[in-house]
């Protein structure tokens, strides 16, 4: 059994901050070959109703070809953070959407990769974390 979440999930950058604006703007496109699923985690500058998070998926590596996928679009209403999980999909690639049709900002997408098949995870070298089991008090260090 894993002590600590980063042994079992991959933690990937799943698209850049994009400032404000109203064009829909796309995650970065992530490989669920190795997992059963994959959570993106999407933070918008201002919530609203008429700001929708969509999945997407494809049977290659390509932004040409995406379909969404039934029952994935969610309003952000007044919340900022909007989570969309999609278990065992049926095509390999993945990505988000995010519509926005009055202004605002897409402050981040995280993309976490989860149930993969080997284990324990190495998380890719462009995200930085750290692993804490059972830490006393001290210096938290840099």
């Amino acid at each position: 059994m894993s002590s600590n979440l980063l042994q079992i999930v991959q933690v990937l950058d799943g698209g850049a901050p994009v400032a404000t604006g109203t064009t829909e703007q796309f995650s970065n496109i992530i490989d669920s070959a190795d997992c059963d699923g994959v959570m993106f985690i999407v933070r918008l500058g201002s919530p609203g109703a008429d700001r929708v998070v969509r999945a997407q998926q494809n049977i290659i590596n390509s932004a040409t070809g995406m379909a969404d996928l039934a029952g994935s679009g969610k309003a952000s209403g007044s919340a900022n953070t909007i989570v969309i999980d999609i278990a065992f999909p049926q095509e390999r690639y993945l990505r988000v959407g995010i519509v926005r049709t009055t202004t605002t900002t897409v402050d981040g997408i995280t993309a976490i990769k989860y149930n993969l098949s080997k284990q324990p995870v190495a998380q890719v070298a462009a995200t930085a974390s750290v692993q804490v089991v059972a830490p006393a008090k001290g210096t938290a260090g840099s």
